[in-house]
């Protein structure tokens, strides 16, 4: 049942004890009588009863002897009979209700996310010119169409969505992000990455300059780019391939026993503001706050009426949380643990792209006695090709 419609119509809350509530829900089910119960406690219950059933249910329930206690009235017709005298007050009334009634009609607030180097005012300002703004009737818009011209006229998005909750916009965008599939036609060799041996050579342009077995350093030449054929012609050309090669790969992890850390303290500032139509207005400014040694915590809600309606109004709440530099201390066993799960994390991250061929791991306090530290020796095989492009003059 709708608050708001409620609301309008007026209605009253009803209390009936665990020994009456059973027969009022079934005085008023004979009736056929619409009722909310609104809240259970140890058998008793709180009915809500149109204001224009009222008699009736008295009536069913007189029938069947059920007692009840009536809490409260509310709704319009109860404020007319109060304040019917005041005109203004009716009148000023009327246009409130009837601006939060159709308030759900009209785009109040546009909210915008997961734009990189796009600012807002930009995608707004894209969405503007397909009509869509603050102030747009919302059952006007055909979201598809407004998807597909936006992406059609607006060469930096690459995907749009834009879905309404009550009278806000929210709009997620992921925006273009050109030459990622691109390749440079510039000549260029292929080079060592790191020390190794050669255990695969793959040419797929250009001329191998190492075979398998090779010994190979850092920065030399694997696949060249300069390719020479029989009566002194030269042939300048992008090297491309594959060289794979046994390398050595070293993992350190070192967490000292003492550390400076950030922390929170008890010191605390609040400040309150509203954001209508996506401005915001703070009552207190942030003085002298500095957000170097603040942690910030915001807070939105909504403004909306009986649950149903909600209006472009949000109140913030920001809380800033002073911090200061404290030294952390660890034990051992501690350290060894953070240690470890660090070590396996980076131990994952060196081996995604090679094969393992052996490994040697040893943990334990430095010679300082102020860290723990792991050390790891891998031997693997990995592709250690490496373009370098170059000018031809």
């Amino acid at each position: 049942m709708n608050f708001l419609y409620l609301y309008l119509i007026g209605y009253f809350k009803i209390y009936a004890d665990a020994e009456n509530a059973l027969l009022i829900t079934r005085a008023a089910s004979g009736a056929h009588i619409p009722s909310i119960i609104k809240k259970r406690r140890r058998g008793a219950r709180v009915f809500v009863i149109k204001r224009r059933d009222i008699d009736a249910f008295a009536l069913a329930c007189g029938e069947l002897g059920a007692e009840y206690k009536v809490l409260c009235e509310r709704g319009l017709p109860q404020l007319w009979r109060r304040y019917g005298k005041r005109a203004g007050l009716i009148v000023g009334a009327f246009i409130f209700f009837a601006a939060v009634f159709i308030s759900d009609w009209f785009v109040w607030e546009i909210k915008v996310s997961g734009n990189e180097t796009l600012t807002d005012a930009e995608v707004l300002e894209q969405l503007e010119v397909q009509g869509f703004k603050l102030g747009t009737y919302i059952k006007g818009v055909d979201f598809d169409k407004l998807h597909n011209r936006v992406l059609r006229d607006s060469p930096n998005i690459a995907w749009i969505s834009v879905n309404m909750k009550g009278s806000v916009a929210y709009v997620e965008v992921r925006e273009y992000k050109p030459g990622g599939t691109e390749e440079s036609d510039k000549p260029a060799n292929v080079v060592a990455a790191t020390d190794g041996i050669i255990t695969q050579v793959s040419v797929f342009n250009g001329r191998a300059a190492v075979k398998i077995g090779d010994e190979v350093k850092e920065g030399q030449l694997l696949i060249s780019g300069v390719i020479e054929y029989e009566k002194a012609e030269t042939q300048i050309v992008r090297a491309k391939g594959e060289v794979y090669a046994e390398i050595n790969r070293e993992i350190i992890v070192s967490i000292p026993l003492k550390r400076e850390v950030t922390a929170r303290t008890n010191d605390t500032v609040t400040r309150y503001g509203i954001s209508v139509f996506g401005r915001e207005i703070f009552f207190v400014g942030k003085g002298g706050i500095d957000d170097m040694f603040y942690d910030k915590i915001t807070m939105n809600k909504q403004l909306s009426f009986f649950r149903e309606v909600t209006i472009p109004i949000n109140i913030i709440t920001e809380k800033y949380i002073r911090t200061e530099k404290v030294t952390e201390s660890l034990t051992e066993e501690e350290a060894a643990a953070e240690a470890y799960a660090e070590y396996r994390r980076k131990f994952v991250e060196a081996c995604a792209d090679a094969i393992i061929l052996s490994y040697e791991t040893n943990g334990g306090m430095n010679e300082k006695g102020d860290a723990y530290e792991i050390r790891s020796k891998i031997r693997c095989i990995a592709n250690i090709a490496r373009t370098v492009e170059f000018d031809v003059s």
